[in-house]
């Protein structure tokens, strides 16, 4: 059956995309019903391209004030999500906001513990921990991880 709900039904050969003109609306969200991920059509308005698994921010400094436009982490709070696949500066693509991302990028000096919150670094595009499983996170857009990680994995 297909899916019938508020969001788009967008498959994972649909979310590989890297387009120099913008086939769907920018923020539309999508689902993968076999994967069951939720996912944001974005532009990359970085000045550098984003590869899978980075994690990326909203960029409100564009002049159309557009949510749907990403860029590197410098304010921790933005985060947006995780990049499917690569998106060149420019372009757009598909980010992961929500369910299970098993490439995403994770960088730290300390060993991530399944259920530690983990948060952006500023400036970069992978997730660092921000605190122990059963800690209160910093930021209230927060990632959780759903295994451990050895530093800099």
């Amino acid at each position: 059956m297909a899916y019938l709900g508020p969001l788009k039904a967008v498959y994972s050969a649909q979310l590989t995309v890297d387009e120099t003109t913008a086939t769907e609306t920018l923020g539309v969200l999508g689902i993968d019903p076999n994967l069951g991920g939720i996912y944001m059509y974005v532009k990359n308005a970085s000045t550098s391209a984003f590869a899978q698994g980075d994690f990326v921010a909203h960029d409100y400094s564009v002049a159309t004030n557009n949510a749907a436009e990403i860029t590197v982490m410098s304010k921790l709070d933005r985060l947006a999500g995780c990049v499917v696949n690569g998106i060149t500066n420019g372009r757009h693509g598909w980010i992961q906001i929500f369910g299970h991302a098993a490439y995403a990028n994770l960088f730290g000096t300390t060993d991530i513990v399944a259920g530690d919150s983990l948060k952006g670094e500023g400036g970069n595009v992978s997730l660092v921990q921000d605190q122990a499983a059963g800690t209160e996170p910093t930021y209230h857009k927060t990632v959780y991880s759903l295994q451990a990680v050895t530093t800099n994995g």
